[in-house]
């Protein structure tokens, strides 16, 4: 009797064992499931996530496009209407000039020729400073340097701006030779003065000076009538300082 009961009690634990030996297998599959559920929830979250950061990179390329379309777009339109400007002006024989007005094709040349003045003048300007700039080395040791008195650019004044076009179409290049006292002077620079570009130098012991006949000046001035017709040494002011460029001219 007391096996019986034993046994029944070992079955009676057993199958209590069974059942929770199986509710424990149960919950640690439950446990398995939603780890596997949260590991592919939290993958889905990253992909989701990176899918959303490349939509937002998507549209703000898109936004940036559609601005460009926008300026592209205003600036058809201003063309477009630059265009049926000029074709109307064309129409009544005017043109339109850069800020969309009309003017008379008189006016945009007198402009044009302006403008292209301007330019030339700049230009002559900015090569007449790179011309007149005369640099040398010392050609010996204590050289004196007032041996070389200067480009003759620099060496006149004239005592009318007005005439500076004339002495300028007159005297060509020769306003960009450099005068210095001697030859010898002139020797020593060009071999050892190390300098920049080829020039003309004038030394002042070698120039002869000579008098313009007056039939000559008298013949001048009836050629050109009203126009100015004056010796080129009439345009400057001398005193005996100024005695370099008195010879020069």
């Amino acid at each position: 009797m007391e096996v019986d009961a034993k046994e029944k009690t070992l079955k009676a634990k057993q199958k209590e064992y069974a059942v929770c030996h199986s509710a424990v297998e149960n919950q640690r599959s439950m446990i398995q499931d939603e780890q596997r559920k949260k590991h592919e929830l939290k993958s889905s979250v990253e992909e989701d996530t990176a899918l959303i950061d490349s939509r937002k990179r998507e549209f703000q390329k898109l936004q940036l496009s559609i601005a460009g379309k926008v300026e592209e777009a205003e600036r058809d339109r201003v063309a477009l209407e630059l265009a049926r400007k000029r074709v109307a002006a064309l129409s009544v024989g005017m043109v339109v000039d850069k800020s969309g007005e009309r003017v008379s094709l008189k006016k945009q040349l007198m402009d044009t020729r302006k403008a292209i003045s301007g330019i030339e003048i700049e230009n002559a300007r900015i090569n007449t400073k790179t011309r007149v700039r005369f640099t040398y080395a010392d050609p010996e040791p204590n050289f004196d340097r007032s041996r070389v008195k200067g480009v003759v650019a620099d060496l006149i004044q004239l005592k009318d701006p007005k005439f500076a076009t004339a002495v300028e179409t007159a005297a060509g290049g020769g306003l960009y030779n450099v005068v210095i006292d001697t030859a010898e002077t002139g020797k020593l620079l060009l071999k050892k003065g190390q300098l920049e570009h080829r020039v003309t130098l004038i030394p002042l012991n070698k120039i002869l000076s000579s008098v313009i006949p007056k039939r000559v000046i008298e013949r001048g001035k009836s050629l050109v009538k009203i126009f100015y017709s004056l010796p080129l040494i009439n345009l400057f002011p001398f005193s005996g300082k100024t005695h370099v460029s008195s010879k020069i001219c």
